[in-house]
């Protein structure tokens, strides 16, 4: 574990460093056990780490709201415009929607082919220092518009 991590007091969370990127976990573990409610002023966020917390947040929109975006980076096409930019009660209205149409079955037919999706783009995306973001698209907009049956050439605008 490097110094910034072992002296809590002079912590400072960069999602974009080398060290968290290589591996989070260290980093996590002290967001939990010293700053479970840690701001990003940058990106004007809070980040929650502890799961009584986020599930304490999740159900006070009043408090803890994502009508401003959700995410470190977050576009301001998205933002107030998805799901999960959305507060109740529109989120609440849209997300019953949403559940008629994703089903457990539906999931499970689904499996297999996004694995193989999701094993393809990693391979795209190998070398990437965000993977996740790199391959993450995929996952944030392939395999929802699977389940609404959007067509391919609608999945990925180029």
């Amino acid at each position: 574990m490097n110094r910034q991590l072992a002296d809590s007091q002079k912590f400072v969370f960069d999602p974009g460093s080398a060290d968290y990127l290589d591996d989070p976990y260290p980093t996590y573990r002290v967001l939990r056990d010293h700053h479970p409610a840690y701001f990003l002023a940058e990106h004007r966020l809070w980040l929650i780490t502890r799961h009584a917390d986020v599930q304490a947040a999740l159900t006070n929109p009043a408090v803890w709201s994502s009508s401003r975006g959700n995410v470190v980076i977050d576009a301001a096409v998205r933002v107030g415009r998805t799901l999960g930019t959305l507060d109740p009660p529109r989120h609440d209205e849209l997300r019953s929607v949403v559940n008629k149409g994703v089903t457990p079955a539906r999931v499970r037919a689904l499996l297999a082919e996004t694995r193989e999706q999701a094993r393809e783009r990693a391979k795209e995306c190998r070398g990437h220092r965000l993977i996740l973001h790199c391959a993450g698209a995929f996952v944030r907009c392939g395999s929802p518009s699977h389940l609404a049956e959007t067509p391919d050439r609608e999945r990925f605008p180029a």
